[in-house]
């Protein structure tokens, strides 16, 4: 061995203090490994050093002797020096390094930050994603989400309004997106509903045309031959539904696409049972009427939360996905603040998922609707195959040929794109009063989907109702026992719960 490396590793084996810590076998050991170091540097290291001047096998070996006194000397400082060094000069070298002395025991009180890489004597700060960063990286890199208070990654926020909001709050907190513009926006800041169903903000609703008839901002000006709808005074809102199905009637045979309705009781109930799952609501509370929390004051009681889930509409017609108080997450956020109880973003997350996955999804329709004098279609045309109107109640389908107000809501197969459409479904209609009733319905889906459908398609709001004719004499034959639903431009608390169709002629 050269005298020059002889006396390096002299000067190496003194930086030992305690010789009792420098054994004869790890000697050997850190010996072998420096000799190997010196004489046979790694292929990297070789090919690097062939440029004039680079150093590198120098350095390389100084590595080693830097990590062996730290680690003898029981010095995470040191430790994180000789690594850093190590990192500037391969980050792949430095963590296999580090990996290896953690595995044994040697790492010290050191520690690597996920977001750098580099390595620190410091206590690391976890962030939401749980990941550990160090303090450089979490004042360059994160910042606190205004809804939730986490420490999320910058390039995961949007800025709303001034406030710094993390993706998951943004998505399922109280906000919405304008399509035109790309930015987001608190939705307590005015909104304006577009004809095409999305709402735009106000710096973009200027390049929009507002209709006095239906409320909407549409591209194009609008002009007298706009089918008229509501508040335009009493006597054009009880006519509006009318005419509309009038003018739809002579656009013959049209596409829709029914939007996502909301979650259905099915949605509801998994949703309450993976809340109890999760320990977000429970059975087990004191039993003091006034008991918002559980025992434990960690939960709330599972029937609180079932009878918020009612006065949205669970056991009704679905509760809606969004309404003027936010999305379903963040109405539920709000209710278990109201019981003192903070949900955090993987909750949240959790029940936006789970809601989004038994909400009924957008679906295309290919309808068209038919006025009185219209109704002679064979039976099973519409999939109404042991239609009693073409049967033993055929006189029923003969007195809506003489209403005036009658229609027929006629489903064709969207699959079918050559030839004549094939018809899958129909419903009768009877507008009374300014309000569609729709009763009888046959086809793949149900009355409830036909009603979902005409109110979208009319832009206005449906109801279910009890029908009944004639102070339900049986003159007129209604199936499943009257149940029927209304559409129209009222509001809901003027929609009836029951209603006589009162047919003129029986």
């Amino acid at each position: 061995m050269p005298s020059s490396m002889l006396n390096e590793w002299r000067e190496l084996r003194m930086s030992y203090s305690d010789s009792s810590e420098w054994q004869r076998s790890r000697r050997r050991a850190h010996f072998s490994s420096w000799v190997r170091c010196r004489l046979n540097p790694p292929r990297v290291v070789r090919r690097a050093s062939a440029e004039p001047g680079s150093g590198l096998p120098e350095r390389f070996a100084g590595f080693g002797r830097a990590l062996a006194v730290a680690i003898a000397g029981d010095d995470s400082d040191d430790l994180v020096s000789a690594l850093e060094a190590v990192r500037a000069f391969s980050s792949t070298l430095s963590g296999r390094i580090f990996s290896g002395l953690s595995v044994r025991g040697r790492a010290l009180d050191v520690v690597r930050c996920d977001c750098c890489g580099g390595f620190s004597a410091d206590e690391l700060s976890r962030v939401a994603d749980g990941d550990s960063v160090c303090a450089s990286c979490l004042g360059d890199s994160y910042c606190a989400c205004t809804d939730c208070d986490e420490m999320v990654c910058a390039d995961d926020t949007t800025e709303i309004g001034g406030a710094l909001v993390c993706d998951n709050c943004r998505d399922n907190g109280d906000y919405f997106h304008c399509p035109d513009c790309g930015d987001w926006f608190d939705s307590s800041e005015s909104q304006f509903e577009t004809a095409n169903g999305s709402c735009v903000c106000g710096g973009c609703s200027e390049s929009y045309y507002y209709w006095e008839s239906d409320g909407l901002y549409h591209g194009v000006e609008e002009d007298e031959q706009t089918v008229s709808y509501p508040d335009q005074g009493k006597c054009e809102r009880e006519a509006a539904i009318h005419k509309w199905l009038t003018a739809r009637a002579a656009m013959g045979v049209v596409d829709c696409e029914l939007p996502n309705s909301g979650l259905s009781d099915k949605g509801f109930s998994a949703l309450f049972d993976a809340m109890r799952e999760r320990g977000l609501i429970s059975w087990d509370f004191i039993g003091n009427p006034g008991d918002k929390l559980s025992r434990d004051g960690k939960a709330v009681r599972c029937d609180l939360f079932e009878q918020w889930g009612r006065t949205e509409g669970f056991g009704a017609d679905g509760i809606p996905w969004s309404s003027k108080a936010g999305t379903l997450p963040k109405r539920v956020a709000k209710f278990f603040a109201s019981c003192g109880v903070k949900l955090k973003p993987d909750s949240l997350g959790m029940i936006g998922d789970l809601a989004r996955s038994y909400c009924p999804k957008s679906h295309k329709y290919r309808y068209d609707v038919v006025r009185n004098g219209g109704f002679d279609w064979q039976s099973g045309e519409y999939g109404d195959h042991g239609s009693c109107y073409w049967g033993c109640h055929a006189k029923c389908r003969h007195q809506l040929q003489s209403q005036h107000n009658a229609f027929a809501l006629r489903w064709y197969d969207v699959l079918v794109t050559g030839g004549k459409p094939r018809g899958v479904g129909r419903c009768w209609c009877v507008v009374q009063g300014g309000i569609a009733f729709l009763f009888n319905y046959y086809g793949p889906d149900s009355l409830l989907t036909a009603a979902r459908m005409l109110s979208t398609e009319c832009q206005g709001l449906y109801h279910e109702v009890r029908l009944s004719c004639n102070g339900g004499t049986g003159d007129f034959y209604l199936n499943n026992s009257g149940a029927g639903y209304s559409v129209g431009y009222r509001s809901d608390a003027d929609f009836p719960a029951e209603h006589d169709l009162s047919f003129r002629g029986f």
